[in-house]
């Protein structure tokens, strides 16, 4: 469990309306945010997302579904160096019981981190939803139980490595035990990490319309990092796109402007061409829609079907 678990309160959501794609591309229609707010929280008011706050409970689902970064939650990604530390892994929200790492809501959780989740070498990773039956945001549980046969779908996954457990008692929780010297990390570990977390949120907070993939990317690409070479290659392959540039591209760079995480950028000097960082798209699609020439194709990259771990001993896999 995080020494440091307790934060200050914070606004749930946070919007930076220059990023969305209705603000950015007068063509574009998505609504993502707003057809998946089980509240009705999310207006799109002169083509910008805006947060009715007395209806907002902080699931953070819309956060999870913005694939440009126009809505981010605070703080809501759990620590990523906690799910290195035991083979089986307990994410909960605030309201759940002991856990190793936590977020606000397990609505947070977009379908790209769950499938990182499912992809750790060697991990068991179970999602905490024991409270969710007499929380406010208990509508989310049908929203992830989506997201997670979206994940099963995509990577081959037999729902084993990666489960949403509705009985506390079935979620073999074992505390995480530390020497002297393990234990002055963890504390060490624990305040570095937050930190790091208010200063993050508070440049990103100062900057409006700053350039950069959204957090839930971010903190894919930490975790594969931190997962090593292998794992990363392969979470890579499930999630890192390919762009081609079609001989009908005039170099024009206009692209570069209507892209809202920095995956297109111009490269040189006295003839600046078109340069491509794979990490950062989203898939967004607001390049493709925007070239005149339709001279850009986004694709989608083909996941690896894993083969599946055996669950630990007492798992129960039905509700």
């Amino acid at each position: 469990m995080d020494l440091f678990d307790t934060a200050p309160a914070v606004q749930p959501v946070l919007v930076d309306g220059a990023r969305c794609a209705l603000a950015r591309l007068n063509s574009a229609n998505c609504d993502r945010c707003r057809a998946v707010c089980p509240h009705g929280a999310v207006a799109l008011e002169d083509r910008r997302p805006s947060i009715q706050v007395r209806r907002c409970t902080g699931c953070l689902a819309c956060a999870a579904e913005c694939l440009t970064g126009a809505l981010r939650g605070a703080g809501e990604d759990p620590d990523s160096r906690k799910l290195f530390e035991t083979p089986v892994v307990v994410i909960g929200c605030g309201a759940a019981g002991p856990a190793h790492a936590r977020v606000r809501c397990l609505g947070a959780l977009s379908t790209e981190q769950l499938a990182v989740l499912a992809l750790l070498p060697a991990k068991a990773v179970r999602l905490d939803a024991s409270a969710c039956s007499a929380c406010e945001n208990g509508a989310v549980v049908a929203l992830l139980e989506l997201r997670l046969a979206e994940v099963s779908e995509s990577s081959g996954e037999s729902a084993v490595r990666l489960q949403l457990v509705y009985r506390r008692g079935e979620l073999e929780y074992r505390p995480v035990e530390y020497s002297r010297r393990g234990f002055m990390t963890a504390v060490g570990d624990s305040v570095r990490g937050r930190i790091h977390s208010i200063l993050a949120n508070a440049f990103t907070t100062e900057r409006p319309g700053a350039k950069g993939p959204p957090a839930w990317r971010s903190w894919v690409l930490t975790t594969a990092a931190l997962a090593g070479f292998t794992a990363a290659d392969t979470i890579a392959q499930h999630f890192v796109p390919t762009a081609v540039l079609t001989a009908d591209c005039s170099d024009c760079l206009g692209c570069v402007g209507m892209c809202p995480t920095g995956a297109l950028s111009a490269a040189g000097m006295q003839r600046p061409r078109l340069r491509f960082r794979a990490e950062a798209c989203t898939r967004c699609g607001l390049c493709v829609s925007f070239c005149p020439e339709s001279a850009i194709v986004i694709r989608k990259p083909e996941p690896v079907q894993l083969p599946a771990v055996r669950p630990p001993a007492g798992t129960e896999q039905d509700r």
